[in-house]
């Protein structure tokens, strides 16, 4: 509670739950984190316009104060990633949130920006369009590190690994978010801000790594298990089956294990890093398993790589699953978990035991009516029907 016995605002509070947004949640974690952030840059669009209202208030601006942290709203993405550029190069860690109509092109100015000090850090949040191709590969090929957001939780604590890598790269650390996540909200459960008035009784204030590990990226991804593999094979066993996923199709194959009674029986190997790619536990899976399915949003840039380390195994002699595409870019209609379990049927029935899969879905729904077309009313209604007379 405030002072004035008001509900405290969300970024300033302790405990219980709270309904955040995608910009709110990286704020939060820049709060909460150990790692002390200098600027936060917000793109004005419509996903922050929330956020934007909360930094006008007067508790929100004492929490930011307290922990010296500088909020600024800048019109245009390209315009917010140049100005943390320049903070960066000055010695300040910087958060920015890239989103909006404009955020294709903030990706051609993060790939310009000039390597900075082993002191500096910046994390950034960039919402990746639907129409947008070549983003994922123009980031790698600039060096920076790539982490795939899978919802409003992985953000709070994605944020504080981004500016771990970035530290580590040299380079911005770049955390992917999709349209459809920009624009979401999710309960999270709070803890306590690095800098607080008094520390509640409860669940202790999140606390990572050392900030002070040195190491490449990939070091550090592996020191702060990025990549996670689950139900995997024992080295000399193969499965018929396994999953290499990135960001939100992850918790789409997990619904997919709970509908069909299959949790711990899908080898699977969750990608938060997509880029430097973990060879070793890429080569793992596909040494384990006769078939390999690739569930990434779009871009089929994980596939690529999964494909050529495959094909590298394979010039060695050794054996490998055969990599099935399964993005939407390449086959795929959907990360729907009902849609994506009918065209994984095939694949998901050599692991299945009882009823067969389709009668455990339901049914396709039928064939509505046919639209019924309506004349237009008004002036255009006459002039249609004038039309079809002269016709």
């Amino acid at each position: 509670m405030s002072k004035d016995g008001q509900r405290a605002h969300d970024l300033a509070r302790h405990e219980g739950g709270a309904l955040l947004g995608m910009a709110g949640a990286m704020l939060k974690g820049i709060l909460e984190g150990e790692a002390v952030v200098h600027r936060f840059l917000l793109t004005s669009c419509r996903s922050t316009r929330i956020l934007q209202q909360s930094l006008q208030t007067r508790e929100v601006q004492d929490v930011l104060r307290r922990h010296r942290l500088v909020a600024r709203v800048i019109d245009d993405a390209p315009r917010a990633v140049e100005l943390a550029g320049w903070e960066a190069t000055e010695g300040r860690r910087i958060a920015v949130v890239a989103a909006g109509p404009t955020s294709s092109a903030a990706a051609r100015t993060l790939a310009s920006l000039p390597r900075f000090g082993s002191t500096e850090a910046m994390a950034v949040l960039l919402e990746v369009p639907q129409d947008a191709e070549g983003i994922r590969s123009q980031l790698a090929h600039a060096g920076m590190p790539l982490l795939e957001v899978g919802g409003v939780n992985d953000l709070r604590t994605s944020t504080e690994h981004a500016l771990r890598l970035s530290r580590g790269a040299q380079r911005p650390c770049v955390l992917l978010c999709d349209p459809s996540l920009m624009t979401a909200a999710a309960t999270v459960t709070l803890l306590p801000n690095r800098l607080a008035d008094h520390h509640p009784a409860g669940p202790s204030r999140r606390r990572g790594p050392r900030w002070e590990e040195i190491g490449g990226p990939l070091r550090i991804a592996r020191r702060l298990e990025l990549n996670q593999a689950r139900s995997m094979p024992s080295p000399g066993e193969t499965a018929e089956v396994g999953f290499v996923v990135t960001g939100r199709a992850d918790r789409v194959l997990r619904r997919i294990e709970v509908i069909l009674g299959v949790e711990g029986r899908l080898p699977t190997l969750h990608l938060g890093m997509i880029h430097p790619a973990d060879d070793a536990a890429i080569e793992r899976i596909l040494t384990r398993c006769r078939t390999v399915v690739v569930l990434e949003p779009r871009d089929a840039w994980v596939l690529g790589i999964v494909r050529e380390i495959a094909g590298r195994l394979a010039s060695e002699g050794r054996e490998v699953a055969s990599v099935r595409a399964s993005s939407p870019a390449e086959g795929m209609s959907s990360l729907h978990p009902s849609v994506l379990a009918r065209e994984l049927r095939p694949l998901i029935e050599r692991v299945m035991s009882g009823p067969p899969l389709a009668s455990r879905l339901a049914p396709d729904p039928p064939e509505g009516p046919p639209l019924e077309v309506f004349s237009p009313l008004g002036d255009a209604g006459h002039v249609q029907a004038i039309q079809a007379m002269v016709r």
